[in-house]
């Protein structure tokens, strides 16, 4: 009676795990997988011993949490610095260490009953389904990771564009930086030019007024000198009619002094 009871237990356990309970084959092939040493067997899985609880239990968590226990033991005892010969607690640690680890994975797959008797007596079905609860959060933990890595792989891409346009910017920003200082300059180039173009302006039209006044003075100069030239043109005409009635005269005196008198 107390058999059947037992493996009613079980079978009710069993099937209330929030993952699936694996069979022995398949238990035997991820340990294999994950490099577990002695080679594994269905055996270990149907009859389990304490050194196999250990070792399987030590290998899955230290699978699951990508770390040594030997690296969690040395990290406790450095923030343990109060202890005195640790080497005489050497071997307790490293079975309590695998213990935290592998209660923490039970947990996380809802076992809340882990303890110790899973190490030194384990029971078989429970020992197999609490391998299968391990093995679960670790293929989990698997397909997150690739999917991680590949997302830290698009952030690294992303932020090596994201780098380059920083660079880019900050290439452009100095190009505009030096852009408007030439266009400051040439705007001041500009203004300068334009005042010139101004004051040149403002020359050329007092110059084309001077010139203007120039002209009119020049052909009033003209029309006199014209004048001046028909009255001289005049004055030789008449000079001319005078020395022709000086001559006719002096010829009448040259031929009839008489007739003069």
């Amino acid at each position: 009676v107390g058999s059947s009871l037992e493996h009613l237990s079980f079978a009710t356990m069993i099937k209330g795990f929030a993952f699936k309970v694996l069979q022995p084959k398949d238990i035997t092939g991820v340990l294999t997988m994950i490099g577990v040493h002695p080679a594994v067997t269905q055996e270990h899985i149907d009859r389990p011993t304490s050194e196999n609880a250990v070792t399987f239990f030590s290998n899955l968590a230290e699978f699951a949490y990508d770390m040594d226990a030997q690296q969690v033991k040395a990290q406790m005892h450095s923030e343990s610095g109060g202890i005195h010969h640790p080497e005489i607690y050497d071997e307790a640690m490293d079975v309590l260490t695998v213990f935290k680890l592998s209660r923490q994975l039970a947990m996380i797959n809802l076992v809340d009953d882990f303890n110790f008797k899973d190490f030194w007596e384990p029971i078989p079905k429970r020992f197999r389904a609490i391998l299968s609860g391990m093995i679960n959060f670790c293929r989990y933990k698997e397909a997150k990771v690739i999917v991680i890595t590949g997302m830290k792989e698009d952030v690294q891409g992303l932020d090596a564009v994201r780098q380059e346009i920083v660079e880019k910017n900050g290439q452009v920003e100095t190009e505009l930086i030096s852009a408007q200082e030439r266009h400051n300059a040439e705007l001041h180039d500009m203004w300068t030019a334009e005042n010139e173009a101004q004051e040149a302006k403002g020359i050329v039209d007092k110059l084309t007024k001077q010139r203007q006044s120039a002209d009119r003075v020049v052909d009033d100069a003209e029309f006199k000198l014209g004048k001046c030239k028909e009255c001289v043109g005049q004055g030789e005409q008449r000079i001319e009619q005078l020395r022709e009635q000086v001559s006719g005269l002096q010829g009448q005196i040259a031929e009839s002094p008489e007739g003069l008198e």
